[in-house]
C-alpha cells in the first residue's frame, strides 16, 4: 500500500488491517516530527518502507527505489491512493510495465470543474487502469465518475474515525463531567467547538468573521489547532473585537471525544477539505456539525435538521442563526444529538477493514487468473 506519509490518525486502521493480511506499507515522505515515528518503533502489524523519493520541483519528484520495491516482492494487491502525486503516478506506470492488478483507494475528492480538457484525459488515463476501486463516499463517486470510471467496480467503504469499542462506549458526557471540563477550560455554559487546522482552505479566517457576525456573547468558540499559530490566532481574533474565542492546542483522541460532547456543534466552514475527518469526529461522539458544502464527508453525513446543518460560506451571518437556534432549542439539540449517534454506529474502523478485505481478495483472485494459476 503506497501512502504519503505517517499519521497517527490512521495507526488503528492499518494495524487491523495488517491482522487481516501481510501488510507493507510504503510511505512517499519520511515524518516532519519525531513524534510522528513513534508507531514505527513500536510492535504494530505492518511493515513500514520509505521510499528514497528525490523532489524535481513543487510538482514532479522521483522515486530511486520503487520499481524494484514493485517487483522484487510478490505482492498480492497493490494499493494506492490516487493519482494526484508524481510518486503515484510512477508507481501506476510500473503496474501497467509489470502486467500487475492494482486498486485505487479514494480518500475523498472533488471532480474539479476548473480542470483542463488535457490535464483531465491525463488524469483519467491513470484512474482507468485499477481493477477496483474503493470510494468514501458519493462525491469520491463524482470524483471517479468524471473521469469516466467504471462504477461497478467501485465499492464503498466507511472512512472511520473510531474503533468499534468506542462507539459501543459513546454515550452523552455526565453533568458532572462537562461542568468540570467546563471549569478547567474556563467556558461558559455554552460552547461552539473547531477542530481546523491554520489553512485558507480549512477557513480558519471564515470561522472567526463568521463567529464575529454571528453577535454571540453567551456562549464560548474552542478552536483546537496547531498551538504553534496560536499568536497569530489570537491577533485575528483580537482585531476582531473577540473576547469569547478560547485556543487550544491539538489534544488527545479521548479528550477531543470529551470536548465535542461538551459542545453544541462543531463549526467547520471549510473552502475546500476532499473529506473532512472532524465531521465524522464529532457525529461519532453525537454532536452536530455545522459545516460548508465544501467537505466530502458532509454530502453523506449530515442531513438539515437532523444530524446538523450544511451552510454556504457566501452567507456567513446565516450561520449564526443555527447556531442562535441550537442554543435556544434543547429539544431539538437533544434530538439531533442522538440522530448523529444513531447514524454513526456501524460507522466504524473495523467496517473499513472488512471492505478493504473484500475488495482485496476479488483483486488478488484476478491477479492468480491473470497469471494462468
Amino acid at each position: 500500500m503506497l501512502e504519503k506519509k505517517p499519521g497517527k490518525e490512521k495507526v488503528d486502521f492499518w494495524h487491523l488491517l495488517g491482522k487481516q493480511c501481510e501488510l507493507t506499507i510504503a510511505f512517499e515522505q519520511y515524518p516532519k516530527e519525531e513524534k510522528e515515528w513513534i508507531f514505527i518503533a513500536e510492535s504494530y502489524s505492518f511493515t513500514s518502507i520509505f521510499l528514497q523519493v528525490l523532489s524535481i520541483n513543487e510538482n514532479a519528484a522521483i522515486s530511486l527505489n520503487l520499481a524494484r520495491i514493485i517487483n522484487e516482492y510478490q505482492y498480492d494487491v497493490y494499493v494506492v491512493g490516487g493519482c494526484e502525486s508524481a510518486i503515484e503516478r510512477a508507481a501506476i506506470r510500473e503496474f501497467a510495465i509489470s502486467n500487475k492488478k492494482y486498486i485505487i483507494a479514494s480518500e475523498g475528492n472533488f471532480p474539479d470543474v476548473n480542470e483542463s480538457s488535457l490535464a483531465k484525459r491525463k488524469k483519467a488515463g491513470y484512474l482507468a487502469g485499477a481493477s477496483y476501486y474503493l470510494s468514501c463516499g458519493s462525491a469520491s463517486d463524482a470524483y471517479l465518475s468524471s473521469y469516466g470510471v467504471n462504477m461497478s467496480r467501485v465499492f464503498r467503504y466507511n472512512y472511520a474515525a473510531f474503533m468499534e469499542k468506542d462507539m459501543l462506549q459513546s454515550t452523552p458526557i455526565t453533568d458532572i463531567r462537562r461542568k468540570a471540563l467546563i471549569k478547567r477550560f474556563r467556558l461558559r455554559g455554552s460552547v461552539f467547538i473547531s477542530v481546523i487546522d491554520f489553512t485558507e482552505e480549512q477557513g480558519i479566517d471564515l470561522l472567526l468573521e463568521i463567529w464575529k457576525l454571528s453577535g454571540i456573547k453567551e456562549a464560548d468558540l474552542l478552536i483546537v489547532s496547531d498551538a504553534r499559530k496560536q499568536r497569530k490566532l489570537y491577533k485575528m481574533a483580537r482585531d476582531l473585537a473577540l473576547n469569547n474565542v478560547v485556543l487550544l492546542d491539538y489534544q488527545p483522541k479521548e479528550m477531543i471525544r470529551e470536548l465535542y460532547k461538551v459542545s453544541n456543534a462543531m463549526i467547520y466552514p471549510a473552502r475546500y477539505d476532499r473529506w473532512g475527518m472532524q465531521v465524522v469526529e464529532a457525529l461519532s461522539t453525537g454532536t452536530p456539525v455545522i459545516s460548508s458544502y465544501n467537505v466530502g464527508s458532509v454530502h453523506d453525513l449530515v442531513h438539515n435538521d437532523k444530524t446538523g446543518y450544511i451552510q454556504s460560506i457566501d452567507e456567513p451571518a446565516a450561520w449564526g442563526e443555527r447556531m442562535r437556534e441550537l442554543m435556544r432549542r434543547d429539544t431539538l439539540l437533544k434530538k439531533m444529538r442522538e440522530n448523529a449517534l444513531s447514524s454513526m454506529r456501524l460507522y466504524t474502523v473495523e467496517s473499513r477493514v472488512k471492505t478493504y478485505i473484500d475488495v482485496f481478495k476479488k483483486c488478488a483472485i484476478a491477479q492468480i487468473k491473470r497469471q494462468g494459476g
